[in-house]
Formats: C-alpha cells, structure tokens, sequence
C-alpha cells in the first residue's frame, strides 16, 4: 500500500519565513491527520527514532513528509518510505553533477549525466 497526497499552501496573512515554515508543516501535519484518519487511525502519537525519523507509536504504518516553497507533500506506507519535494530552479542545473555523486548511485549519475533534461531527471 501506498499512499500520496499533495497540497498548495496559501501564504496570504505571513509575513516572516518563520511563519511561512511553521504554516507549511503544520500544514503537513494536517494532510496527515486527514489520511491516517481516512484508514482509522485516530488517536496516534508521534515518536522520533534515534536518527530523529517521526513515527506513529504501535501502528504498522510508516509515513515521510516534506514541504518547501508553498508545497507540502505526505506519503504512508506498509514499508519504509521516503518523500522529498522541491522547488526546481534552473541555478541548480550548475550542481547536478556534484549533487548525483553525493546522493546517487554510479547508475543514476550516468542517467542524469546522459539525459537531454538533467534538473528533470535528477528531480
């Protein structure tokens, strides 16, 4: 099983990047709320493990969020997930290469190096 959901958050009313931050995870936290509440887990805690990864207390349910410029995404699962959202601005395209070598395997750095669409493949 899995499951994604997105939402665009309406800034309107804030003004620091304090309150931005704080309107898109709770915003997050929302769209989680809602999910796990439409599979009946109502009443839930969230624990962090000792690497600081949120997890929901004595459920067999695994989730991941992410949320950046205006966009907050929440993804759940029966097995591990991971779930990254980003804004794609064409001033990473200098950083592609250096960021493949960090983050991907030998395979998906030649994919990016080859692609026609670099900042699309790697994101």
């Amino acid at each position: 099983m899995l499951e994604l959901e997105f939402m665009q958050i309406d800034y309107s009313g804030t003004v620091s990047p304090k309150e931005k931050r704080a309107l898109e995870h709770n915003s997050a936290y929302s769209l989680l709320d809602k999910m796990l509440g439409a599979r009946g887990i109502i009443d839930y805690e969230i624990s962090k493990n000792e690497n600081g990864k949120p997890y929901i207390d004595g459920a067999n349910i695994h989730f991941s969020i992410s949320h950046t410029n205006g966009l907050c995404a929440v993804a759940i699962s029966d097995t591990p997930i991971g779930i990254d959202c980003e804004k794609i601005d064409p001033a990473y395209l200098d950083r592609v290469d250096s960021f493949s070598k960090r983050y991907f395997t030998p395979n998906e750095q030649n994919e990016i190096k080859e692609s026609e669409n670099k900042l699309g493949k790697f994101f």
